[in-house]
Formats: C-alpha cells, structure tokens, sequence
C-alpha cells in the first residue's frame, strides 16, 4: 500500500448550492482566441466590486471551436473539458478571487463566450 501524504494542503471556500445574496448573475467573458491559445483571467477585481461575489457554474459556447476548450480552475486546480463544438453547463468549485485559465488549439480566429456564474449548475452537453 502507498500512502498519500502530501506537504502542503491548501483549504478554502467553495460555495455550490449557496444562494447568494446579490441574486443569480452572469459575468460574460468573450474570449478571443485569435492571437493565444491560452488567455488568463483573474476575478480579483470583479469579486471586490460586487459584479460576481464568487462562481459556482458557467455555461460555455464552444460551438464554433474545432478544438476542445480546458479551463483550468486556479486554488482548487479543477479541470474542465469542453469537448469540441460543443455547448454546456458547468459546475465549478472555486473560492471568491478565483483564477481562471482557458486554453484551446484553435485553428481560426475564433470568439468562445463563456458566461461566468454565481449560482449552481449541472453539468450538460449539448450541440
């Protein structure tokens, strides 16, 4: 048997299926991906003037992408796949002042919409 001992635990708080109290809200990020295929985006400021407390879900329009889409959750290092001209709902586990990172292999110049979210969502594919 091996045993998992690792050095450095990081704890934090996640929020799905809490109802927050600014009210269901959307933060829309059109992410161009016509120069990188990588595009980093940090909630910091977002979080600290009330546009999105924190996120627990995101729907996601890769309908166009002949690639899949990762998005790679900062603290909690939750990795998401969007499959390749695909549409869909996520749950995310993330703390308030999250990080995101998306990367794709896009083939053209290409917009995916991702809308970030601060209530719960299950996952779904579709398209």
């Amino acid at each position: 048997m091996v045993m998992f001992n690792p050095p450095n635990l990081v704890s934090f708080r996640i929020f799905n299926g809490y109802a927050p109290r600014e009210k269901p809200k959307s933060l829309y990020l059109p992410l161009d991906f016509s120069v990188n295929t990588e595009i980093q985006v940090n909630l910091f400021d977002d979080n600290s003037r009330g546009k999105l407390a924190f996120v627990q879900g995101a729907f996601v329009d890769n309908y166009d992408n002949n690639a899949p889409l990762y998005i790679y959750v900062g603290v909690s290092q939750q990795r998401l796949v969007v499959p390749a001209t695909k549409q869909g709902t996520f749950p995310i586990f993330a703390p308030d002042q999250s990080t995101f990172r998306f990367v794709t292999q896009a083939a053209n110049p290409l917009l995916v919409g991702v809308h970030m979210l601060n209530v719960p969502v299950p996952l779904a594919v579709w398209g």
